[in-house]
Order: C-alpha cells, then sequence, then structure tokens
C-alpha cells in the first residue's frame, strides 16, 4: 500500500466523502478500495473483521455496520453483502 493512503490529509478526504453516517465503533475504520473474485467470502471477512476489532457485539453496532458497507459500495454489491451480513447476524444471535 502507498504510504500516501494513511496520511492525515487522505483520510480526511476520504472521510468526507463517506456516504453513511458514521458514529460508535465504526467511526474509527477506514474503507480500502479492493477488487474481488470473491465477493461474499471477502465481504463476510471484512465485515468479521471489523467486528472482532472493534468489539462489535451489539445489534446497533451491526447495524451500523451494515449501512457503512451497503454506502460505501455500489447496489451491485448489495445483495451479496446482506447474504454475507445474515449469515454473520445468525451465527450471532441464533446460534448460541
Amino acid at each position: 500500500m502507498s504510504p500516501e493512503w494513511g496520511s492525515p490529509a487522505r483520510l480526511s478526504v476520504f472521510k468526507k466523502l463517506m456516504p453513511c453516517k458514521v458514529e460508535g465503533k465504526v467511526k474509527e475504520s477506514f474503507a480500502v478500495v479492493k477488487r474481488s473474485e470473491m465477493p461474499y467470502e471477502d465481504f463476510k471477512k471484512s465485515m468479521m473483521e471489523m467486528i472482532v476489532e472493534n468489539q462489535m457485539y451489539e445489534e446497533s453496532d451491526l447495524k451500523q455496520l451494515l449501512q457503512c458497507f451497503l454506502s460505501l459500495n455500489s447496489w451491485y454489491h448489495h445483495g451479496v453483502i446482506m447474504e454475507a451480513f445474515t449469515e454473520i447476524w445468525n451465527t450471532m444471535f441464533l446460534h448460541p
């Protein structure tokens, strides 16, 4: 990754472009543009990393995470994002 990606100026500009309302545990995160041959697996892995790293175990945190994923990605990927999120949700809340 290029060093300029992590610069405060670059992150400041990027945060202004984020269409989702960022609060709580999602606030300290940033998105990375990535091409994928396996979007379901990559979205699921990314969501799980966010959940674990930010200890996002409350329903409100997870809903905000989903909203950010949906708002930062093309509608073309929304079905795959929803499938990945649903699997995570069901694992966390329906299977103790």
